[in-house]
C-alpha cells in the first residue's frame, strides 16, 4: 500500500495557509470591535459559560484509559518536564517555542488527519469538525508550555 506523501504535504500546507489567513482576518477586524459592548461582564461571562459547557461535554466523552489519550497526555507531561529541565538553556527554550508554535498551527491539519484515520488508533472519533478536542488536548497545553518557555527566556535575560 503506497502512501501518497505529496497529498499529505499539500494538505498540510493548505491547512497552515488557512490557519494563517484566519489569524490575518481576525487581526484585520480588531479595529471594528466595539470594546464597550464586547468586554462587558455579561458578554465575557456568556463566552466563558459556552466554552466551559463545550469543554465539559468533550471531557465527559473521553475514554481516559484509552492508549491514544494516555499517549497525548504523556507527551505533554514529557514536554513540560523538558521545558522545566532546560529552563536555563536559552537556545533550547527558543527551539521549544518555535516547535510548539508550529505544532499549534498544525492543529487544523492534525484534526483533519485524525478524523480520517481515527479507527487506526482510537475507539471513537474525537476529532469534531470545529476542532474542540484539538483545542483542549493540543492547543491549550501547548499554550501553557509556550508561556512557560517565554517565562524562562525572560528570566534568563533578567539575570544576565
Amino acid at each position: 500500500m503506497a502512501v501518497n506523501y505529496q497529498k499529505y504535504l499539500n494538505d498540510y500546507i493548505n491547512s497552515v495557509n488557512l490557519e494563517l489567513n484566519k489569524y490575518y482576518n481576525a487581526l484585520k477586524r480588531i479595529p471594528e470591535i466595539d470594546c464597550k459592548t464586547f468586554f462587558t461582564a455579561k458578554n465575557l461571562l456568556s463566552i466563558k459559560e459556552k466554552f466551559c459547557g463545550d469543554a465539559q461535554k468533550i471531557l465527559d466523552n473521553v475514554v481516559w484509559n484509552e492508549r491514544f489519550i494516555m499517549i497525548v497526555c504523556m507527551i505533554h507531561a514529557l514536554i513540560l518536564i523538558n521545558i522545566i529541565q532546560d529552563r536555563r538553556s536559552y537556545g533550547k527554550q527558543i527551539c521549544y517555542v518555535i516547535c510548539l508554535t508550529c505544532l499549534s498551527f498544525s492543529s487544523g491539519f492534525l484534526n483533519k488527519l485524525g478524523s480520517e484515520n481515527w479507527t487506526k488508533f482510537a475507539s471513537k472519533n474525537y476529532f469534531d469538525q470545529d476542532g474542540k478536542f484539538m483545542l483542549l488536548f493540543l492547543n491549550i497545553p501547548v499554550l501553557i508550555e509556550v508561556f512557560l518557555c517565554l517565562v524562562s527566556i525572560i528570566n534568563f535575560y533578567m539575570y544576565l
